[in-house]
């Protein structure tokens, strides 16, 4: 069913937030938000009952919700009243739609101008018709966020497996012989510079250190390379097998292994190449190496004091580990490998919550969502 369309500034006002910093915050349970969410709780709130607030600076143009009173801080706007009778939780989801991140003109003082959010025309059917649609996208909020919770919890699932299985790596309770890394590393190096002139559409992985997630690589704003013919390239080209480490700036110590997936791929100034003998399998090695029990301790020593943080690799060399013998490291792959098809499961699964949420969103805003429109494919996906 379509519907009138109306400006936002006719619905609701945009409130300021109000200044608290955090050392005046005091011990309470009402939440405080800045403009990307919860940042800290307080013992009085500015609202009175469920509210939306909006970044203003910041994460320009996020929008949350709040299920209670709360505090939003002075990087928000914030709506708990409208002018005309409306449903605050379908408002919050319209608010979405919108897009108010686009609005951020400024470059010099980014932020979200509530002039020009208050031009933005939206539909407006009536109450019942909001309390309806919002009912709808309620329910497949839930879903996604279900789904987003459950791959989230598959990410903790390795490191408690690991320590299963082979301990503290600090206190090593299976009695494994320690050695120091460089006793199995093959070859060592770091990338080079110079490789944006290479840039492509198409053409070879290039592994940047935002590429570089705890024990996987990322393939979200992937860059590909035409990968010049010399000896420089051929250096910093990885291969199936390799643990690549982050050693500069602010990702520093993040670690993943190669898997054939990959394929051809080369890696920035800012990422290690570990290349390792056959008694330690690289699986064995990310994991130790991101554990924060494990690698990460070493990582944190080895740059304490350090006014530019940075890895060099006589260090990563000198980086001490526990080496279970190799049936365990087997044992531990065959694991993570069953892991890694559950992981896909989970992702497809939010991929698709994603996607119906998007899609029933779209609809709410084009008055398409009828009852009929009513998420009963989302069953399919629990």
């Amino acid at each position: 069913m379509r519907t009138g369309t109306v400006q936002l500034g006719q619905i609701c006002e945009f409130v300021y937030g109000e200044s608290l910093k955090e050392e005046k915050r005091r011990p309470g349970k009402i939440p405080v938000y800045g403009s990307n969410g919860v940042v800290g709780w307080h013992e009085h709130a500015i609202t009175s009952g469920p509210t939306i607030v909006i970044g203003r600076k910041g994460s320009i143009g996020e929008v949350n919700w709040s299920n209670g009173p709360c505090f939003p801080i002075d990087t928000t706007y914030y709506v708990e009243r409208t002018k005309k009778p409306c449903d605050l939780r379908w408002l919050f989801f319209i608010l979405q739609k919108l897009d108010l991140p686009r609005l951020n003109k400024s470059a010099a003082v980014p932020g979200l101008n509530r002039d020009d959010a208050y031009e933005q025309l939206i539909p407006f059917p009536d109450l019942y018709e909001q309390q309806r649609i919002s009912a709808q996208l309620d329910q497949t909020d839930r879903l996604r966020r279900m789904r987003r919770y459950a791959r989230e919890l598959s990410d903790t699932l390795l490191p408690s497996i690991f320590l299963e299985l082979f301990g503290d790596p600090r206190t090593n309770p299976n009695g494994y012989p320690v050695h120091e890394l460089g006793e199995y590393i093959l070859f060592l190096t770091s990338g080079s510079r110079g490789w944006a002139q290479h840039y492509s559409q198409k053409g070879a992985r290039f592994i940047r250190s935002l590429d570089v997630q705890m024990n996987e690589i990322s393939n979200t704003g992937a860059v590909y390379v035409i990968p010049p013919a010399n000896a420089e390239a051929r250096r910093t080209q990885v291969q199936t097998g390799d643990v690549l480490l982050t050693i500069t700036g602010s990702r520093i110590g993040r670690v993943a292994p190669v898997m054939p997936y990959i394929g051809e791929a080369y890696v920035s100034q800012h990422v290690a190449i570990i290349r390792i003998n056959n008694e330690l399998l690289p699986e064995y090695l990310s994991m130790f190496l991101s554990h924060e029990l494990g690698g990460q301790l070493q990582i944190a020593k080895v740059q304490y004091g350090q006014t530019k943080p940075g890895l060099n690799l006589d260090q990563i060399r000198e980086f001490k580990a526990p080496i279970p013998i190799l049936s365990d490291q087997l044992r531990f792959r065959r694991i993570l490998h069953k892991y890694e098809q559950l992981k896909l499961l989970h992702l497809e699964a939010q991929r698709q919550a994603e996607q119906l949420f998007q899609t029933l969103l779209h609809q709410s805003f084009t008055g398409e969502l009828t009852p009929e429109s009513q998420p009963l494919r989302a069953t399919i996906l629990a």
